[in-house]
């Protein structure tokens, strides 16, 4: 939970610093959560795109052998 501004006010200065880190990590940890679900779609797309790129240079390779 984010300690807000009032709060961090009424600490001690070290205890003030500690509970702003805490609240810059939190952001930083809710910002790579929300990345989570862009990621794994990419990582889909990027194997979608992979797969199709291995089946047309096989289909590419077919067709040569029948002209030969």
């Amino acid at each position: 939970m984010a300690y807000k501004k009032k709060t961090l006010r009424r600490m001690q200065p070290i205890t003030r610093r500690y509970a702003r880190i805490i609240n810059e990590l939190n952001g930083i940890l809710r910002k790579l959560g929300n990345l989570t679900e862009d990621i794994a779609r990419l990582e889909a797309d990027s194997r979608a795109l992979y797969k199709r790129r291995e089946y047309e240079e096989g289909q590419h390779h077919a067709d040569m052998q029948d002209l030969e």
